[in-house]
């Protein structure tokens, strides 16, 4: 069995109205792989709306204020598993942004959870 490998396009044969199908993921070939990458930003986005949606729909069924915080933290902290199971999130100490943005999250899902009283 002889495996054939078939030619990628080049810059010179990059073409407009072709610009779709190499947009969404790069492929780049090695003399014996061929590693494919896709974008990370769609799983990020998802991350990020689940960790918004879920708490706020479910503050409307929790009727105390210590309760919505609870379930802010149990759905922060699954997302933030999930996304180092993912390989998009250092599973090591957190870094300087990452406890930025931990901290912006709390903050603000805590008023969301003080009005929402």
């Amino acid at each position: 069995m002889c495996s054939e490998r078939l030619p990628r396009p080049s810059v010179a044969d990059f073409n407009t109205e072709t610009q779709t199908s190499y947009s969404s993921s790069l492929s780049y070939e090695n003399e014996d792989e061929t590693v494919d990458y896709q974008p990370e930003l769609p799983g990020l986005a998802i991350a990020i709306a689940v960790a918004v949606l879920i708490p706020i729909l479910t503050f409307s069924v929790i009727p105390g204020f210590i309760g919505r915080l609870t379930v802010v933290g149990l759905v922060g902290g699954g997302v933030v598993g999930a996304l180092m199971q993912a390989g998009l999130v250092n599973p090591g100490l957190p870094s300087r942004e990452g406890l930025i943005c931990a901290g912006m999250y709390g903050g603000v899902m805590t008023v969301i959870a003080g009005i929402m009283a």
